[in-house]
């Protein structure tokens, strides 16, 4: 992670990019990754997650700002709960064979500048 991994003052990770990085299924719940309450950038395209339940867990990280998620083998409906990713600014979930109702996702997403949701099935509108 070091190298993948910007760092700011007193050492907090803000960004972390990690494409095509062989993550497979889901992810740890005590997983470093979900302490990294600082982390502003995100960036898991190209791996292979097992459902959506990164996704829950990733909605704990109140700080980020950019999320992209493109073919990362996600499936099924998105959390309900997005009340945590109010900084986010920039939302790709590019061919993750995603397939609910898109309104809940947006609602409390207010400083979002960027979406990029295509090559799913979402239902609703937006």
């Amino acid at each position: 992670m070091s190298d993948q991994a910007e760092k700011k003052q007193r050492n907090h990770v803000i960004k972390l990019d990690l494409p095509s990085s062989c993550l497979q299924d889901s992810i740890n719940s005590s997983s470093g990754l979900f302490k990294l309450i600082h982390l502003k950038w995100l960036i898991l395209l190209f791996n292979k997650f097992s459902g959506f339940e990164i996704l829950i867990k990733i909605i704990n990280l109140s700080r980020l700002s950019y999320l992209n998620l493109f073919y990362s083998s996600l499936s099924g409906g998105l959390p309900v709960s997005t009340k945590y990713l109010r900084s986010l600014k920039v939302l790709a979930i590019i061919k993750c064979n995603f397939c609910s109702r898109i309104t809940f996702l947006l609602r409390n997403l207010t400083q979002l500048i960027i979406l990029h949701l295509s090559q799913n099935s979402f239902r609703g509108r937006i």
